[in-house]
């Protein structure tokens, strides 16, 4: 899927490029792109600047048609680092952690797979 970030968090982080819409209450749809992840959260960096959000989001990712519920920790003018929470929207809570990472993993490069080929057939 792509190179790994190492840092303080409890899985690795993986490299990705992948469209996201961000839905915040009082806000349309907000164009990001997944930039890196793990199956705790992600970052998002947005296609232009965009208003400071705060609190729940909706992350919404085109090429797997899934909402995945996320808690905001950092905002910057272009960029968001959030928390997925599970068990809400399509992000099912289990009960097997290394199973879901696996599980999370592909369904990442699924998403990667079908945004390159957009983007591909677009070109």
């Amino acid at each position: 899927m792509g190179s790994t970030i190492t840092g303080r968090r409890k899985a690795e982080r993986q490299k990705c490029i992948v469209e996201a819409r961000v839905y915040a209450d009082g806000h349309p749809a907000l164009l990001y792109r997944i930039a890196d992840l793990t199956p705790e959260g992600a970052k998002l960096i947005a296609y232009r600047p965009v208003p400071v959000l705060s609190g729940k989001i909706m992350v919404f990712i085109p090429s797997i048609s899934e909402v995945w519920a996320a808690r905001i920790r950092w905002c910057r003018v272009q960029s968001l680092g959030v928390e997925f929470i599970c068990g809400e929207a399509d992000l099912a809570e289990t009960e097997k952690p290394p199973l879901a990472s696996d599980t999370f993993a592909l369904r990442m490069q699924m998403a990667q797979i079908a945004d390159t080929a957009k983007r591909q057939s677009v070109a």
